[in-house]
């Protein structure tokens, strides 16, 4: 049996059967850490956090660029490290995988548990409804946020790989 699947046009791909399991893991763990280094270290270095926002930007402006960040440090670390330590490993084109089945079970379970009343499953999950005079929501914070720098993670080492080619 041949480890090949058809695509359309009759053109053949070479099908991964295995991962790798601990280049993925650790990429996992570094994906997950870049919401959480910026939030609790160099957010809070520069004076940029929700509890405490720059007067220009005010506490939604704030709500607004922390995600943007995350993004651009997700895919600027994604695309470093593939250049550098994971040469010969593809394996964080799937970093994106895991995070993102995490928030889409935690959003339907809240759904359901809400009676699908989104209002409160976005005020826990994506926005601070009191931002300025509080933290924003715990569950943005380790969960959708470690989302997106994966996400950006992946299209970094995915844009990485096709560059090299």
């Amino acid at each position: 049996m041949s480890n090949q699947t058809p695509l359309l046009g009759g053109q053949y791909r070479r099908f991964e059967s295995r991962i790798p399991v601990w280049p993925w893991l650790i990429q996992q763990i570094v994906a997950f850490f870049i919401p959480i280094l910026w939030e609790l270290f160099l957010a809070r270095l520069i004076g940029f956090d929700e509890g405490n926002p720059l007067p220009t930007l005010g506490s939604v402006g704030v709500q607004i660029l922390n995600p943007l960040v995350i993004l651009a440090l997700g895919f600027i670390v994604g695309f470093y490290l593939q250049t550098r330590a994971f040469k010969t490993s593809n394996t964080g084109k799937y970093v994106w995988i895991l995070p993102f089945a995490l928030v889409t079970l935690g959003v339907a379970y809240d759904l359901f548990l809400f009676d699908f009343n989104w209002k409160v499953v976005s005020h826990e999950f994506f926005y601070s409804s009191r931002s300025g005079y509080e933290e924003g929501p715990l569950l943005r914070d380790l969960m959708v946020y470690p989302m997106l720098s994966s996400l950006a993670y992946s299209l970094g080492v995915v844009l990485c790989v096709r560059a090299k080619r």
